[in-house]
C-alpha cells in the first residue's frame, strides 16, 4: 500500500520539478528578449504622437524593477502549458477515456480562446480604448502629456491577461456542463445575473471607460448562448 503512495508523491515530485524549471527558464528568456517584448506592448501608445519617448520613468529602480517583473510575468504565463501538460498526464490515468477526450478538447479550445483573445484585445480593443480615454472629452487641450513607464506598461499587461482569463470562463461552463455539475435550465434561468455579473467583472477588470467594457462583455455574454446551444446538441447539463 505504501509503494503506490510513494510512486505518486516521487511522480508528483518530478512533475512539480520540472514545471518550475519551465517557468524559471522562460523568465530567463523574457530577460534575454525583454526589448522586444518592451516595444511589442508600446506600439498601442504611437498612435498617441506623443514627444521622442512614450514613457517616462520616476525613480532610477523603476527601469530594473519593471523589467524584473514582467520577465517574471512572462515566465509564469509561457510556462502555463507545461503546468497544464503534467497536470494532466499526473491525473488522466484516474478518468476515463470520454472524461480524457473531452478535457483535451476543453485545452484546445482553451488555446484557441487565448489566442484570440490576445488578439482581440491588442489589435482592437486597446487602440479604442487609449484612443477614448486620451481624446478631449477627459482632457483638456491645455494639459500636457506625460505617460510613466510602470503604470502604463503594466495597464496593457494587465488588461490583456484579464481578457485571456475572462475568456476561459465558456470552457468552464462547458466542462460543468459535461460533467453534469449544473444544468442548462439553471443557466438559462440565472442567464440576467450572470450578465450582470459579466458587465460587473467587465468593469472591475478594463479600464474606466464604456468602450473597453462593452467589448469584453458582450463576446463573453454571446459565448455563453453559443455554449449552452452546444451543451444542448450534446446532451449535456440535461441532470445534476
Amino acid at each position: 500500500m505504501k509503494a503506490p503512495i510513494f510512486n505518486h508523491l516521487s511522480e508528483l515530485r518530478k512533475r512539480v520539478f520540472i514545471c518550475v524549471m519551465a517557468t524559471l527558464g522562460y523568465m530567463v528568456l523574457s530577460y534575454i528578449f525583454y526589448d522586444a517584448i518592451y516595444e511589442f506592448f508600446t506600439k498601442p501608445f504611437l498612435s498617441l504622437n506623443l514627444d521622442d519617448y512614450p514613457f517616462y520613468i520616476r525613480s532610477i529602480l523603476e527601469g530594473v524593477l519593471v523589467k524584473l517583473k514582467v520577465s517574471f510575468l512572462f515566465g509564469f504565463l509561457a510556462a502555463i502549458p507545461v503546468y497544464f501538460f503534467h497536470i494532466l498526464r499526473f491525473s488522466l490515468p484516474g478518468l476515463k477515456k470520454s472524461e480524457s477526450n473531452i478535457i483535451f478538447i476543453s485545452l484546445f479550445a482553451s488555446f484557441i480562446l487565448s489566442c484570440a483573445s490576445f488578439a482581440y484585445g491588442y489589435y482592437l480593443l486597446l487602440p479604442l480604448s487609449i484612443k477614448f480615454l486620451m481624446s478631449y472629452h477627459f482632457i483638456p487641450n491645455d494639459v500636457g502629456v506625460l505617460l510613466t513607464y510602470s503604470d502604463n506598461l503594466f495597464i496593457i499587461f494587465n488588461l490583456l491577461a484579464a481578457i485571456i482569463v475572462m475568456f476561459q470562463l465558456p470552457v468552464i461552463i462547458m466542462l460543468l456542463l459535461y460533467f453534469n455539475l449544473v444544468t442548462r435550465s439553471l443557466l438559462l434561468r440565472s442567464s440576467r445575473y450572470i450578465i450582470i455579473l459579466v458587465f460587473i467583472i467587465s468593469a472591475i477588470l478594463t479600464p474606466p471607460d464604456v468602450v473597453s467594457q462593452l467589448m469584453v462583455s458582450l463576446p463573453l455574454i454571446l459565448l455563453f448562448f453559443i455554449v449552452i446551444m452546444f451543451a444542448k446538441v450534446f446532451r449535456w447539463g440535461n441532470h445534476v
